[in-house]
């Protein structure tokens, strides 16, 4: 006879948070960098298409930098409904995780697009959980698409900005479109 047994939310949030950090620490290849300065806020200007896939374009609150990230074409729908304040018929994968954190009695707090490795971009949710600070690995996109759908703020961090951000005058030449594009979304082509 199967026996099954009922998890508290807090157990089960317990279970998903360590089992989310295992599984970082072994995804993790190369080593954290220093804390160097606080990241920087941004603000999703919006979602382009360009011969190469779909790109979620951030600008810095405060100044005049721009940060485009290639995300594939779930993920931009799900960003752009977000940005439009469109609530699909059905939850999407983003919706799923935040009514999941919601349910578990935990909220994000932030979302930082923490570093960039060989053309990827690396995400972070920042969320809480009682009294207890969390910090999830996630692809940036998915990051994103989670701080729209739950109003939290968006950063870049320092070094990132300074890889990987443009001026207006330099999207509007359109140089930002030569950058290289990530792995993850070169496979998915």
């Amino acid at each position: 006879m199967l026996h099954m047994r009922v998890l508290s939310a807090s157990v089960l949030l317990g279970l998903v948070l360590s089992a989310g950090s295992a599984y970082a620490q072994r995804r993790t290849k190369a080593p954290e960098r220093p804390a160097g300065p606080p990241p920087i806020q941004v603000q999703v200007v919006g979602v382009e298409v360009t011969p190469a896939g779909p790109v979620v374009l951030l600008k810095t609150v405060e100044g005049d930098t721009f940060v485009p990230i290639w995300v594939g074409e779930a993920e931009a729908f799900a960003i752009q409904l977000r940005l439009l304040k469109q609530a699909p018929p059905r939850p999407l994968t983003h919706d799923l995780l935040d009514n999941v954190i919601h349910a578990l009695g935990a909220h994000v707090t932030r979302v930082v697009v923490a570093d960039l490795r060989d053309g990827v971009f690396i995400g972070r949710i920042d969320l809480r959980a009682g009294r207890q600070d969390h910090h999830l690995d996630a692809r940036s996109s998915d990051s994103i698409a989670l701080a729209l759908g739950t109003g939290v703020p968006i950063f870049v961090a320092s070094h990132v900005l300074e890889e990987a951000g443009f001026t207006m005058a330099e999207l509007q030449s359109g140089a930002w479109q030569g950058t290289p594009i990530p792995v993850e979304r070169r496979h998915s082509l």
